[in-house]
């Protein structure tokens, strides 16, 4: 799934997506949230834009095998 298909926080989405092309993350983000928040599907996003192996503009590309993982 990527980035721009998670609804919610617009800016936090173009955050994380713009650090992980620049290699720029932090060494720990709390997720916070009531349930349904969509916490674990953030989580998992960017564990598959993390492990992607064609790094294109769009984060993950949800096709190569790093992001299928």
């Amino acid at each position: 799934m990527a980035f721009d298909m998670l609804i919610g926080s617009e800016e936090l989405r173009a955050r994380l997506a713009r650090d992980i092309r620049e290699n720029q993350l932090s060494h720990a983000y709390i997720l916070e949230g009531g349930a349904g928040f969509g916490k674990r599907t953030l989580a998992l996003a960017v564990c598959a834009a993390l492990a992607c192996e064609k790094h294109r503009a769009e984060l993950p590309c949800s096709s190569c095998p790093g992001c299928r993982k």
